[in-house]
């Protein structure tokens, strides 16, 4: 965040004679430098930048610390989940050390990620035991999290819908709220970020889950998104005796159409935050449902199944926002694509020549034909020509040992 210099300067002399006039000013986000003998001594700021000073103190630039936000808002439909899987694998796809919790009972991230395929067999998959989740460690009965499971780089705790017994135990079973940041915190050396994707709804988990945070990420996609913005502030507010630090670190407009007059209120609602809270709102990520839904099928993230694609390029243009909050920054675009055409492209068909690659599947314009998924080849026909070379990702998923306290 940049600090504008103050706006005035004042004796403590003058200030005491006059403080409600200083303190209108803070309330509008002006900033007064206190004087005493005409030696510095304090500065009176909005609460917004009093915040973001205290946020600073965990945010240590340049050193490996990790940093846990969850990604909320308490309106349904924003795109939460979609924008917690997407940025967690575009800071990974930098190199940064990054684990995603699904925290709703609903699953969705876990389900979009293929860890619930197979769900309901007779054979349970990893992800319905309730033992892969964050539950023994919510309620205390085990001090670190379980194993995690890996998915194209990035580790995962799963949810499922045995979550649902957490909500009374909390609420009524008198649990500790802390114990999920406890746990975490014992990975502090393990991780540079770890993104929380808890329910769109006042609820148990999502208090747990910003206890257990340095900092919120708020995406939006409608106007109801932005009517719910009190109510997240007020429970922020309320966690601040067990997260000092926490706050909200940046809007992420999603889901958006551009010349949609709708949606330009929108943004300029979110230029009114950013300019009176003092928080960075992201670039707007546009509706893009074809490209989004075409990887959800293949279970994979947009940044990774169509890494060329607009909505690629969105969402890592939101996740190097994020990174600019804490001072950091992102390869450009065009290095990407440099060091994307560098390897081959995994699921691709390649060919030394364009004749065999159109008798693979091709187009006739030359270009490599669409990916085919190992699981499917066997249900093929097809015929690959000589000099034609199949390649298919190594399996992405597979489990870690579990982080020892």
């Amino acid at each position: 965040m940049a600090f504008r210099r103050p706006t005035e300067t004042v004796s403590s002399k003058h200030l005491h004679g006059d403080l409600a006039h200083f303190l209108r000013k803070a309330e509008r986000g002006e900033r007064v430098i206190i004087t005493l003998y005409n030696r510095e001594i304090a500065a009176l700021v909005p609460v917004a930048d009093e915040r973001a000073l205290r946020a600073l103190e965990t945010t240590t630039v340049g050193e490996r610390t990790m940093n846990v936000i969850t990604c909320a808002n308490l309106s349904g439909g924003a795109g939460k989940s979609t924008c917690t899987r997407e940025l967690a694998y575009a800071l990974s796809e930098w190199g940064y050390r990054v684990g995603i919790i699904d925290l709703d009972p609903q699953a969705s991230l876990t389900r979009n990620l293929g860890l619930l395929d197979g769900e309901g067999s007779e054979t349970q998959v990893p992800a319905e035991l309730i033992e892969s989740t964050i539950f023994d460690a919510a309620i205390g009965r085990t001090r670190t999290l379980p194993a995690p499971t890996r998915v194209d780089g990035v580790d995962v705790w799963p949810a499922n819908k045995q979550l649902t017994m957490l909500e009374p135990m909390l609420y009524v079973g008198g649990q500790d709220l802390t114990n999920l940041r406890a746990a975490l915190q014992r990975m502090k050396d393990d991780y540079d970020f770890i993104l929380l994707d808890p329910t769109p709804a006042r609820t148990a988990l999502l208090t747990m889950a910003l206890a257990a945070s340095d900092s919120v990420i708020v995406p939006v996609s409608e106007l109801k998104d932005l009517d719910n913005l009190d109510s997240l502030q007020d429970l922020l507010n309320n966690l601040q005796g067990i997260s000092p630090s926490l706050h909200i670190r940046l809007y992420i407009p999603n889901k958006q159409h551009a010349n949609q007059r709708f949606y330009q209120a929108i943004h300029r609602d979110l230029q009114l935050l950013e300019e009176v809270q003092k928080v960075m709102v992201a670039p707007a990520i546009q509706q893009r449902s074809a490209t989004i839904n075409d990887a959800l099928l293949h279970r994979r993230a947009v940044v990774l199944h169509a890494p060329g694609s607009e909505a690629a390029r969105e969402f890592r243009e939101a996740a190097r926002a994020l990174l600019r909050t804490f001072g950091l920054n992102a390869p450009q675009e065009e290095e990407r694509k440099v060091s994307e055409r560098a390897k081959p492209k995994a699921g691709k068909i390649t060919s030394k020549n364009k004749t065999a690659q159109r008798k693979a599947g091709g187009s006739k314009t030359g270009k490599a034909a669409s990916p085919v998924p190992a699981a499917r080849l066997a249900e093929t026909d097809l015929q690959y020509p000589e000099n034609t070379t199949v390649v298919f990702p190594e399996p992405t998923v597979q489990t870690q040992r579990t982080v020892q306290p």
